[in-house]
């Protein structure tokens, strides 16, 4: 049975969900197909979630994060992350591995 913790952001009860294997691979080719970029939805990159994801780890609606302030979602993200915990260490160790890649040589076209 997957950890399911209830804890307080902002005066209402919240759910974090520990992902199942199916859903943490949707989320990652979600992910993935990503081509903007928001600032604030990056307020919590260095934890390894934009604030776009809370709501696939949590019963808390995307709408009601707008009026949150970070200090106010620190405990939900810190919740997220031991929740999937295993998770996140895999993440972490991967996006490691990716970033010290060397990155690829330049391809050279023929002239036409």
């Amino acid at each position: 049975m997957r950890v399911i913790r209830e804890i307080e952001v902002g005066g209402e009860k919240v759910l974090v969900k520990e992902m199942t294997l199916a859903e943490l691979r949707a989320w990652l080719a979600e992910a993935a197909s990503r081509l903007t970029v928001d600032l604030v939805d990056e307020v919590f990159a260095d934890q390894d979630i934009l604030v776009s994801d809370i709501p696939l780890f949590s019963d808390l609606k995307a709408d009601s994060l707008k009026d949150l302030a970070p200090s106010e979602i620190e405990p939900l993200v810190s919740a997220i992350r031991e929740v999937n915990s295993r998770f996140f260490v895999i993440w972490r160790r991967r996006l490691a591995a990716a970033t010290a890649l060397p990155e690829a040589a330049p391809i050279s076209l023929p002239a036409l």
